[in-house]
């Protein structure tokens, strides 16, 4: 039986990404996929937006309390009736050209359990574009896999691994973790067409400094250094948003579970 996919889409405050973002999934020559938006926009006004795009849309709403983008995962993911769950930022280009793939993938081996899709390396390092083949490799084989790249996972493994990580940041790298330990290497793969994302934080650090500050608050996290809830705090208070970002609530262990740090 083909596979039924799920889209889960997590936003706070950005309802103008995820309208493009609903135009694109529901465009004539995409696949039909059931679209779980998971909101956790505080204001009135962008609530009603965001209920207005998901009802015209055919899409599910679910809320969560905090703006936690792992916390809104899982709870789109529990809302979710897909049996291959496909995670993606609502400022990440998915098109029908990647479910395609990704469905003519899952048909062809049936023993792919879960992936992403690669980056489009050009977008942000042009000057890079000699490495992509390397780079490329290295993704594929050992590299951490971003939200930005729409990683995908059949239910019955996300369930066997525990569910998404329940984290208010830092999400997409555990997540990635689990792919990458939880799964066999043949169970797990990198799927082209490569998929582009918003550049608008991208550049308004520049590139160096773009990669040196997600470089630090990673491996700052990876060592123990500090916590993904003082990440979120600092983040979001001084990252390049600008904008005030209301402090999480830590989410219970197995609890349901909006940009990565480390993205980009």
């Amino acid at each position: 039986m083909p596979s039924r996919l799920a889209i889960v889409i997590p936003v706070w405050n950005d309802a103008a990404a995820l309208a493009a973002c609903l135009d694109r999934l529901r465009a004539a020559d995409t696949p039909t996929a059931e679209i779980v938006v998971a909101d956790a926009s505080s204001d009135p006004a962008e609530q009603a937006l965001i209920q207005e795009l998901a009802t015209r849309h055919g899409a599910r709403l679910v809320h969560t309390a905090h703006p936690s983008r792992g916390a809104q995962l899982a709870a789109g993911a529990a809302a979710a009736r897909g049996d291959v769950l496909v995670f993606s930022h609502a400022d990440t280009a998915l098109t029908g050209a990647h479910l395609r793939a990704l469905l003519t993938r899952l048909e062809r081996e049936p023993t792919l359990q879960g992936g992403a899709f690669h980056r489009d390396i050009c977008q942000f390092y042009p000057r890079f574009a000699w490495a992509a083949p390397v780079i490329r490799w290295w993704m594929a084989e050992l590299g951490t896999l971003y939200g930005d790249q729409s990683p995908f996972i059949r239910r019955d493994a996300l369930d066997r691994l525990g569910g998404f990580p329940t984290l208010p940041i830092m999400e997409d790298l555990a997540f990635s973790d689990l792919l990458r330990h939880g799964l066999a290497r043949d169970e797990c793969a990198l799927l082209d067409p490569p998929l582009q994302t918003s550049t608008r934080r991208f550049h308004r650090r520049g590139p160096l400094l773009n990669k040196l500050h997600n470089l630090v608050l990673t491996a700052a996290w990876r060592l123990g250094l500090t916590t993904p809830e003082h990440i979120h705090r600092w983040y979001y208070r001084t990252g390049s948003e600008g904008r005030h970002h209301p402090e999480p609530t830590p989410p219970a262990a197995n609890g349901p579970r909006e940009n990565s740090a480390a993205a980009n």
